[in-house]
């Protein structure tokens, strides 16, 4: 008899997010697709007929470290005895996950309680499996094995910790035991400038990969130290921040026949080549994301700021000198913009759509265009159709880091000139490859978009909240299938702003490219925004037309930093824009004026970027 077989896995947000680095969270994201794709492969060995994922070259996309990605639901149809497929599949992912345990516990150099890390690890995975007998309501039978699932997780299973001690807890996740021995940190009471003080934080950083703060369980080491074959580094958020003053430095050097940056570059990275302190700190500070002119030196060698982390005494002074002597040595002024983007995507009405398809047929036709827009195989060559992209060649074209795609999940690090475009281009991908599914209402599945504008040095773990602060008021505005930006300033109010990715002339998309395009060229006053967002605190009662009035009145009589007024034609337009977004009949107008303001504020922080990376 036929049965749906549906298996989930996890933990998937918590485990996910508990990271420090960018790279553990890279590699956490990775490392559960590695588990859900050998789970899925045991079952296609079986002789399962795979619905969801569905990989079209199943030996080639289901083999240990491909670029296909399998999320943390895996829904088959399969013959035989259930328990023993179901098992089996169990097995195989609990021996994948032991095989990445090994390799990266033998990245450590140091010695740690590897019993009770190998124990934390082998508690880590939940695996939950239900299935029902198909019959011949395709459609009816997986929305019961959905509710089915969802009570078997309810349903919690409960045994005793065996790794459980009195040891410090983790400092990512703060659950489970450090699996360091406290022996080898600085003793209380030990000052930081002293000698031996600076060896015990050197060995911490040689043998573990650690900072002296910081504690790590066996799943931390699972993180920190797994291999992703040959490519295991990961750019950092400073890097992410680097990007346009890279490409500035760039142009830069094209633009200054007389200057080469190649030189001053040199001498600084010698500086930290030639200092026994520090060529483990440089060896540390690289990434595949290489630079033209820079080789795969992490940007965070860019700002000085980022020394204050592990460098301290001379070390720190001298980095901070030498940095700066770069920089004067070029004869630039321009510093990079401390601030990144983190996108979070999902798609919207995928449950409809999916429980709208009557035969498993269908569904795979689904899942295979979703499996091609997660594609993890990068392509940017400029010549192939962008309509063909994946998301991991997209991500990589607008010059950022892709954390994890899989199915209709994205997230993703960019450098903040290229975040609006790279969400769009996504957005259209995906809307593209899903236009011939529909729900009972005739929808499409759309994409809402999550940007996130973090400071380099904000902790992770915060970064990320704001990036899924985003990606849910996107998934909340009426008709979803929208982007919201969540710009967080250091010594700020956070700003969020949201609206639809349908076009039309004054379309929020439209708005803020055009309010970018302004902002780059000196055309619009910044002081007016911030007007407009006072007045719409102070006056929150005003009707929809004395709004107008009053933006008319604070345009008008505004200039630009360069001391012009606005031209007639672009006070015109920005009049139109919020007049379009505030009709008169609309209540409570000030919501909705501060909504623009907020917008051409982001759209200036935005513009600066890309005047940077433009060379200007």
């Amino acid at each position: 008899m036929s049965h749906l077989l549906l298996i989930a896995i996890g933990p998937v947000q918590d485990f996910i997010a508990s990271a420090r680095r960018t790279r553990d969270l890279w590699f956490g994201s990775w490392l559960l697709s590695e588990l859900a794709k050998a789970a899925a492969k045991s079952i296609y060995q079986a002789k399962g007929n795979l619905i969801f994922p569905y990989p079209t070259n199943p030996a080639q996309d289901l083999a240990p470290e491909s670029a296909f990605n399998v999320p943390n639901k895996i829904l088959a149809k399969v013959e035989g005895d259930i328990k023993k497929i179901a098992d089996t599949a169990k097995q195989a992912l609990e021996q994948r996950l032991n095989q990445i345990r090994d390799g990266a516990f033998d990245q450590v150099k140091g010695t740690f309680y590897d019993e009770q890390a190998a124990d934390q690890i082998a508690a880590l995975v939940e695996f939950n499996w239900v299935a029902l007998p198909l019959g011949t309501d395709y459609a009816k039978t997986r929305e019961q094995l959905e509710h089915l699932m969802a009570a078997r997780k309810n349903t919690r299973n409960f045994s005793e910790v065996t790794w459980g001690t009195n040891a410090p807890k983790s400092s990512i996740d703060g659950e489970r035991e450090s699996v360091i021995d406290e022996k080898y940190y600085p003793p209380a009471g030990m000052a930081n400038t002293s000698p031996e003080y600076a060896k015990i934080v050197a060995r911490l950083y040689r043998d573990y990969g650690i900072n002296v703060g910081e504690r790590l369980s066996g799943v931390d080491m699972l993180k920190r130290h797994g291999q992703k074959g040959i490519d295991s580094r990961f750019p950092s958020t400073s890097h992410m921040a680097a990007i346009p003053m890279f490409n500035f430095l760039n142009k830069y050097d094209e633009a200054n026949a007389n200057i080469s940056l190649i030189d001053p570059w040199n001498r600084y990275i010698n500086f930290f080549n030639t200092n026994s302190t520090l060529i483990k700190y440089i060896d540390n500070e690289r990434t595949p994301k290489s630079q033209k002119n820079f080789g795969n030196i992490d940007g965070s060698l860019l700002f000085a700021e980022r020394f204050n982390d592990t460098l301290e005494g001379n070390d720190l002074s001298d980095a901070q000198n030498a940095l700066e002597a770069f920089y004067t040595a070029l004869g630039v002024k321009k510093r990079p913009i401390p601030y990144y983007a983190i996108l979070h995507a999902d798609g919207d009405a995928m449950g409809s759509v999916i429980n709208n398809q009557e035969v498993i047929e269908k569904h795979q036709e689904i899942s295979k265009a979703l499996a091609k827009f997660a594609d993890n195989k990068r392509d940017i060559n400029p010549l192939n159709d962008s309509e063909e992209r994946s998301v991991a060649t997209i991500v990589a074209k607008h010059q950022g880091a892709l954390v994890y795609s899989g199915g209709d999940d994205v997230l993703a690090f960019l450098p903040l000139h290229t975040a609006l475009e790279c969400a769009d281009a996504l957005a259209k991908r995906f809307q593209t490859l899903l236009s011939n599914f529909k729900d009972k209402t005739d929808r499409s599945p759309t994409l809402s978009v999550g940007i996130a504008i973090v400071h380099h040095l904000e902790p992770l773990s915060d970064a990320l909240d704001l990036a899924r602060a985003a990606e849910k008021k996107a998934k909340g505005f009426v008709g979803k299938n929208a982007l919201a930006i969540n710009l967080s300033k250091r010594g700020g109010a956070d700003r969020i702003i949201v609206g639809s990715w349908i076009e039309s002339k004054y379309s929020f998309y439209n708005r803020l490219k055009k309010l970018i395009e302004w902002h780059q060229t000196d055309q619009i006053p910044l002081g007016f925004a911030f007007e407009l967002h006072d007045l719409s605190i102070r006056l929150k009662d005003l009707p929809a037309n004395i709004f107008h009035a009053e933006a008319k009145r604070i345009i008008e009589r505004k200039h630009t930093s360069n001391g012009i007024k606005v031209s007639s034609a672009i006070a015109t337009e920005l009049l139109a824009m919020i007049n379009d977004l505030v009709p008169e009949t609309l209540t409570q107008a000030h919501i909705m004026i501060q909504q623009f303001a907020d917008e051409v504020i982001i759209a200036e922080f935005i513009a600066d970027a890309q005047k940077l990376a433009n060379g200007n």
